[in-house]
């Protein structure tokens, strides 16, 4: 659900899937999700560079997949001793992360309050932009637990790339971009009628197999069905919470929601 909600709708790269049966040696093991593998290979297809070209880094400390973790390193490096606040320290910036996609990944993150931030993927290739790209991964924890403050909790965890959005936020430029791409993204897929109907493209295929699948675990439809409607529940009045905590947060005028989040409250 987390992955295909940002699939094609955010700049994130996400692992296509389809649900498949299982059978080991003839044992039914009921259904599980076939997905892509994030590799240089991966990267490679989707940028249409050479898997050569590819750098890909993982967890907090950006430690090279694939590649090396040199110009990221350097990059962050460059946000401890440079105010990113000024208009020429966030341009330079820009030139070597894709912004967008650091701030989607967040986005998603704290919508979903999703705290597991340290196992983080990003890549980028000489060959193609340069920059680097956030991939979206390790989604277990999400619509799990709905706090009160999603975004303020997850901006101020000392582990992801918190050092990258902070700098980001830092500038008047960065901010006033995640408030309109938190806008833009709960109008068009963080919201309770998309992702519910995400959720129904999800059951179609695999609802009828469930039984069979529970039966197999020891487990019960009714469990399974109840985890289900949490999912659905989660979603209720989300925005609301969403934009109260973001108010609290970056301490927004009511006229500054009205400016980023009005067609939300109508």
């Amino acid at each position: 659900l987390s992955t295909s909600i940002a699939d094609g709708t955010t700049t994130l790269y996400t692992q296509a899937m389809k649900p498949v049966v299982v059978y080991l040696a003839g044992d039914y093991w009921g259904v599980h999700h076939l997905r892509e593998r994030f590799s240089s290979d991966y990267v490679a297809s989707h940028m249409n560079v050479s898997a050569e070209s590819v750098d890909i880094l993982y967890s907090s400390y950006g430690y090279a997949q694939d590649g090396t973790a040199d110009d990221f390193q350097a990059v962050k490096a460059y946000t401890q001793t440079h105010n990113i606040a000024t208009n020429e320290n966030y341009a330079y910036l820009c030139e070597h992360i894709d912004v967008t996609s650091l701030m989607d990944w967040y986005i998603c993150r704290t919508y979903m309050e999703d705290t597991d931030t340290a196992n983080i993927r990003r890549c980028r290739s000489a060959e193609g932009d340069g920059k680097w790209h956030w991939m979206y991964f390790d989604l277990d924890w999400s619509f799990y637990s709905r706090g009160s403050n999603p975004v303020s909790s997850i901006l101020e965890l000392a582990d992801g790339d918190y050092r990258l959005i902070h700098a980001v936020l830092a500038s008047e430029a960065g901010q006033d971009a995640f408030l309109k791409r938190y806008a833009y993204l709960m109008e068009t897929v963080l919201n309770e009628d998309f992702i519910n109907t995400r959720i129904d493209e999800i059951l179609a295929p695999i609802l009828s197999e469930m039984p069979r699948d529970r039966e197999r675990w020891n487990r019960s439809m009714e469990y399974w069905n109840s985890c289900v409607q949490q999912l659905r529940d989660f979603t209720v009045d989300r925005e609301q919470i969403i934009i109260q905590d973001l108010q609290n947060y970056f301490s927004l005028t009511d006229a500054e929601v009205e400016y980023y989040f009005g067609s939300l409250m109508d």
